[in-house]
């Protein structure tokens, strides 16, 4: 065991220094690029907006096409601050907030989770660092992200304060899991879970207060609990794709060998990175049975990472309108595993040897990741500058015939930007965020498979007998003269060359405008 001599003040200045390197990707880009982040952004500005619509041409007026979902969606706490955020910092400024806030409150956290078991051997704590940037983060998942943030600071509430059955703390924890609900079901499940298995945990020390502590949990949690068994029937089983998926059991157990958390951009490239986090963890796990003789082991910590091993083969990838959640609870799995290895007493030189390893791997994959993420925020500067020169009155048509999958939202940039309507929007199509499509208003039954394809169709007239409303404007992303063009692209050429103007073009897009 580490001895408390002058090492803590050291090793505290020395975390605040590598978690401050860990935040330079997000502080050096604008906009440091997720998958969906640009698509929670422009969605956080339209929810901001459809309380204020005066400003708009009646043409892209929100209001026309989109409704808050009538129920209280399990998605909703990300959206909800960036929104608030928008009344007080420029829109980009949004989206860095909230990434940083997400970063700082998942390291400290789970430091502060991993103190409550090991006080005296915070180097420990640096096993967390890998997981800032992992998988999820960077597909942009922000709600679940900030319920995974806050996962930890929720527990320690309640290892701290399960014996204080009082009103106060019936509506502290109630408000803890109020917050934790509105940011992501499977995380507030896995709080409730995590809360009750603590005090089974020492059921033995507790006599007659073991009941009491259920109660307890029972009272302040109760609510959400139906709450959440509301928001499943009323959704349905099904997931995003329509059904209920599961991926196969040797994928999930591949997925857990190669460490699949940390593979954020390309598979064949950073699988051969990850086996080496991977092979790390093998000998932690061997390191730690060997010193099995001086160890004693705590419960909860081996209860949390079995559950959450299990929740990996039990439950779906895609359920209740929700999806890849498999690689979701491999993350949970992963971090369980990291808590116990850090709750076990280990001698001085495991632990600098696993906080060595770990920095060193993550900054790795930092650089690693670094040049990638640098592309892609060059590559949204194209669609912001674009943005940039659209007018409230133009409703947007994206085009987008890049096969790089990073590339799938990044034209949300433009409405984020603006206060034009862009037709690209999967957030209401999915029906479980806090916007919708009103009835018949969904641009994608009627326009086309232009959001889902590199070679769209388009059908313009439908679009616009229906709706009443003209397409002012076409943004063009990665087009290039290819053999490999289809009938629909030739289609789309046409009605462009026919219709439409190129009033900008730069680097990969183009903005067209309606000729008449």
């Amino acid at each position: 065991m580490i001895k408390n001599d002058n090492l803590p003040a050291i090793e505290k200045w020395g975390f605040r220094i590598i978690l401050f390197l860990h935040l330079l990707p997000v502080l050096l880009l604008t906009p440091f690029v997720t998958l969906d982040g640009p698509a929670h952004l422009y969605n956080a500005v339209l929810i901001r907006e459809l309380f204020d619509t005066q400003s708009y041409d009646i043409i892209t007026n929100p209001h026309f096409f989109l409704q808050f979902n009538a129920f209280p969606e399990p998605n909703w706490t990300g959206h909800f601050l960036m929104s608030i955020l928008t009344f007080f910092l420029p829109v980009l400024m949004v989206e860095k907030v909230m990434l940083l806030v997400v970063l700082l409150l998942t390291a400290f956290g789970y430091r502060k989770l991993i103190r409550s078991f090991q006080s005296d051997s915070l180097l420990n704590s640096w096993m967390l660092f890998p997981f800032l940037f992992n998988f999820v983060f960077c597909l942009g998942f922000i709600n679940y992200s900030l319920a995974f943030a806050l996962f930890p600071f929720a527990l320690s509430w309640w290892i701290n304060n399960r014996n204080n059955f009082n009103f106060k703390n019936i509506l502290i924890g109630f408000c803890w899991l109020a917050l934790i609900y509105f940011s992501h079901l499977v995380i507030f499940l896995f709080t409730v879970i995590a809360m009750g298995l603590y005090t089974l945990s020492h059921w033995k020390k507790l006599n007659g207060d073991f009941w009491k502590e259920i109660k307890f949990l029972s009272v302040f949690s109760l609510p959400w609990i139906l709450f959440s068994g509301l928001f499943v029937w009323l959704s349905g089983a099904n997931g995003y794709r329509g059904e209920v998926s599961y991926l196969p059991f040797t994928d999930l157990l591949q997925q857990i060998i190669e460490s699949r958390i940390f593979i954020v951009y390309n598979y064949d490239d950073e699988n051969g990175l990850t086996l080496i986090y991977s092979f790390f963890i093998l000998l932690a796990l061997i390191w730690t049975f060997i010193e099995r003789k001086n160890i004693k082991f705590q419960l909860f910590p081996i209860l949390l990472m079995i559950v959450s091993l299990l929740m990996i083969f039990i439950l779906p990838d895609s359920l209740a309108s929700g999806g890849i959640l498999s690689i979701r609870i491999i993350q949970l799995f992963f971090i369980c595993l990291i808590f116990w290895l850090a709750s076990v007493e280990s001698s001085k030189i495991k632990s600098i040897a696993m906080a060595i390893f770990s920095v060193g791997f993550s900054a790795m994959m930092l650089f690693h990741h670094y040049p990638t993420q640098k592309g892609l925020s060059n590559d949204a500067h194209s669609f912001i500058k674009a943005g940039k020169k659209l007018q409230s009155s133009n409703l947007v048509m994206p085009l987008n015939y890049s096969p790089n999958w990073m590339h799938a939202n990044m034209c949300s940039y433009m409405g984020a930007v603006s206060k034009a309507m862009v037709l690209d929007n999967y957030e209401p199509t999915q029906g479980h965020f806090p916007l919708v499509w009103k009835e018949s208003k969904n641009p994608e039954k009627v326009l086309g498979n232009y959001t889902s394809s590199n070679h769209p169709c388009v059908h313009l007239n439908d679009f616009e007998k229906t709706f009443q409303r003209k397409i002012t404007t076409v943004s063009v992303w990665k087009k290039e003269n290819s053999s490999e063009s289809d009938s629909c692209d030739q289609s789309v050429q046409q009605l462009l060359n026919k219709q439409f103007q190129i009033i900008y073009q730069e680097n990969n897009i183009q903005l067209l405008k309606r000729k008449d």
